[in-house]
């Protein structure tokens, strides 16, 4: 998922961020708190959301989460008393409000069979094994904290479709059934990955303008 916005890039499944043509090189936790508000732009993601993303089965204090804002502010230039991007909601956490674009990069070497279509973007899906999750090698990102690392995968074969979960933290749903194992998925199923909600589409029947 590559989100822009103002005069940024980031590429989430690379890791890179751009100002311009420039690279910007920040901390990895840095990268993973911008990444965390871009995904769920622009609704505000508390305090306990980020740092539970950022520092899983770990306790932190608050302190260590505001020097990661401190520092995504440093790296996109944003003042904090007169914010342009990341906006402080007071006793809750923070939100991105700057206006921003996602895309996900397609590979046209195979026909697209199926796609996971959420309110702003769409993933396409192809013949074989997709492995969703956060990130990691042959991982395909889902834009959310919520999401496990390696999270769900979902296996296509012509018209059909199934998903399996990973042993997922936060669980994985279709049409709000938990899926304990090997689920078939039908044209139009509504599928959960922790708190993220997309559409199951086939691609020949699936439409730009759908919505969640």
């Amino acid at each position: 998922m590559r989100f822009k916005f103002d005069r940024f890039v980031i590429d989430g499944g690379r890791r890179i961020m751009w100002r311009g043509d420039e690279e910007i090189h920040v901390a990895p936790k840095t990268l993973d708190f911008l990444l965390s508000l871009l995904a769920q732009a622009p609704n505000a993601v508390s305090k306990s959301e980020l740092m539970a993303a950022l520092w899983p089965d770990t306790h932190i204090a608050e302190a260590t989460l505001t020097g990661v804002v401190a520092d995504a502010r440093e790296a996109l230039g944003d003042d904090g008393r007169a914010p342009r991007l990341i906006r402080t909601v007071h006793r809750f956490g923070y939100s991105f409000t700057g206006q921003v674009e996602r895309e996900v990069s397609l590979n046209t070497g195979e026909p697209v069979l199926g796609w996971l279509i959420a309110e702003t973007w769409r993933l396409p899906l192809r013949s074989g094994e997709t492995i969703l999750g956060r990130e990691g090698d042959g991982v395909v990102p889902l834009p959310s904290p919520s999401v496990s690392r390696q999270h769900a995968a979902l296996t296509l074969e012509g018209t059909a479709a199934r998903l399996r979960d990973l042993g997922s933290k936060n669980g994985t749903f279709v049409d709000e059934m938990r899926v304990e194992g090997p689920t078939a998925l039908r044209d139009g199923a509504r599928l959960r990955f922790g708190t993220l909600h997309v559409i199951y589409r086939l691609a020949e029947r699936s439409s730009s303008t759908e919505t969640l």
